[in-house]
């Protein structure tokens, strides 16, 4: 697209997006977790129930998101203020809201495109999966814009 249209590259949308994936690889080195070295913690990391494995795994992972959240937010607001004059704290726990249900609605998507040849009822069912996670999406958008 852009070999058709090379001025693109100097609109909004481009330059906002490459910047927040510029900014995502550059803190995927960062934000890798390890698991501990000491083979003690280790040892003492797996001898937990799973419950609280996963709690402790959820909790990590959420504020991983929150960070890179904030990290892109933090990369993209000049050039936001710059073009739209607009400041919006709630992007960042909204990135982490929005992120299953758009992830949803993504794969949901392309399960429409997939079985729309060959099995239209499923096409139907992606569909009204994709549906679904769209208007969850607008739901907490206009809670939180309330």
């Amino acid at each position: 697209a852009l070999a058709w249209r090379p001025a693109d590259l100097f609109a909004m949308g481009p330059q906002l997006s490459f910047l927040a994936a510029g900014m995502l690889i550059a803190c995927d080195l960062r934000f890798a977790r390890r698991a501990p070295e000491d083979p003690l913690d280790r040892l003492l990391l797996e001898c937990r129930p799973w419950w609280q494995r996963a709690i402790r795994e959820l909790g990590l992972r959420l504020g991983e998101a929150v960070g890179l959240s904030l990290i892109v937010y933090l990369a993209t607001l000049p050039l936001v203020l710059w073009n739209y004059h607009i400041v919006s704290p709630a992007a960042v726990p909204l990135t982490v809201l929005l992120g299953v249900p758009s992830t949803f609605a993504l794969a949901a998507g392309f399960g429409v495109l997939f079985f729309a040849s060959w099995f239209p009822w499923a096409s139907s069912a992606c569909g009204w999966l994709a549906s679904g996670a769209l208007h969850a999406m607008d739901a907490i958008v206009a809670t939180v814009h309330e």
